[in-house]
């Protein structure tokens, strides 16, 4: 299946095209990623064209996770472009074999086979695919944040852009597009497009908003706008927009509007090992959030366990990370606070703004 032509990875010209279909046609296709480099002209095919390729996904078909790749392309030029060298003074027959038979090269990536990247390396994965080829084509940043979308987003943009005006909306979604404008009155406010896996819409934050979520709106990572439908012009020709009153990256939403983790265990799926390393995973973490324990027996039903307050965690990166990688997907599920119970905590994590307007609203 062809999803589009090498032609539209950036760096990748007209020439290292040329140079790879040759090769290909003429002694056949690529077994791995290893292989394409032993074969192909790398003074032609060089460093730079192989990264954009593989930040693109062309050579994911191989069965090694980009992420590997990256890592190990030092080791792998360097050893096709020594075997290349000899090969051309006819000191070894490609893929080893000289007089003796003796100079056989191992695929350093032939261990990483099947491996699969974490969370953090796919989130990485993706912008990088996004600068290659100008959008996301496998997949999208927001696929991974599913639990957190469903449980503290009140919409997605389809559904924005046939909301009523002065509508309450929470909205996740990847920024582009960001433009700083300086208002008459002096302050600054920025205009942006948030997109989503189903469109995207236009979002304006005035003045505090703006300044408070500025880096965030400036980073790479998904965001949640917190704000209100804005509507212009009537009937065929309404155009919706988003004011935006609060921005939210998605570590602060977790540690800011978390009321309850709950952690679903499923008999028959989830082993003792996996069991073992939660165990070990909710001890290392401490940070006030409590959590509840599903565990699902088929033909039983579902039995909840509050674990005691020694067992509340801080639902960050890497502690989220490590328990989808633990326990999959649809293994953590996110209870959102109530409006009064976010109004009035106490902030309990240092290092993460409240940001907004400055009034901290809280929107259903």
């Amino acid at each position: 299946e062809i999803l589009m032509g090498l032609g539209g990875i950036k760096n990748v010209g007209g020439s290292a095209i040329d140079v790879i279909l040759e090769e290909r046609d003429a002694t056949g296709p690529f077994s791995s990623f290893f292989d394409f480099c032993m074969r192909t002209d790398l003074r032609k095919v060089n460093r730079r064209v192989i990264e954009s390729l593989a930040h693109a996904g062309a050579f994911d078909q191989f069965g090694v996770n980009r992420a590997r790749i990256e890592e190990r392309l030092d080791d792998v030029l360097s050893m096709a472009q020594k075997a290349q060298k000899q090969k051309a003074t006819g000191q070894l027959a490609l893929f080893g074999g000289g007089a003796g038979g003796d100079d056989f090269i191992k695929d350093p990536l032939v261990d990483h086979v099947g491996t699969k990247m974490s969370r953090r390396e796919k989130k990485l994965a993706l912008q990088k695919e996004k600068e290659n080829l100008g959008f996301y084509l496998s997949a999208h940043p927001l696929d991974a944040l599913k639990a957190e979308i469903s449980a503290f987003a009140s919409h997605r943009i389809l559904g924005v852009q046939r909301a009523a005006a002065n509508r309450p909306v929470r909205v996740a979604g990847v920024v582009s597009g960001l433009k700083a404008k300086l208002q008459k009155n002096g302050a600054r406010m920025g205009r942006f497009t948030l997109e989503d896996q189903e469109g995207f819409i236009e979002v304006m934050a005035f003045s505090k908003a703006f300044e408070a979520g500025q880096e965030s709106l400036e980073g790479k990572e998904p965001v949640l706008i917190e704000g209100s439908v804005m509507v212009d012009g009537d009937g065929e020709n309404t155009i919706h927009r988003i004011r935006a009153e609060k921005v939210l990256t998605f570590p602060e939403v977790r540690l800011e509007l978390t009321r309850r983790i709950r952690i679903r265990l499923k008999e028959g799926v989830h082993s003792c090992e996996a069991i073992a390393c939660l165990r070990d995973l909710m001890q290392t973490s401490d940070g006030g959030v409590p959590v509840t324990v599903l565990v699902e027996v088929p033909g039983c039903g579902t039995a909840a366990i509050p674990l005691p307050e020694a067992f509340t965690i801080l639902p960050d990166e890497d502690w989220v990370s490590s328990a989808f990688k633990v326990l999959g997907a649809g293994g953590v599920i996110f209870d959102k606070k109530t409006p009064d119970e976010w109004l009035s905590s106490t902030p309990k994590f240092n290092n993460y703004r409240r940001g907004g307007n400055g009034s901290d609203r809280y929107r259903n």
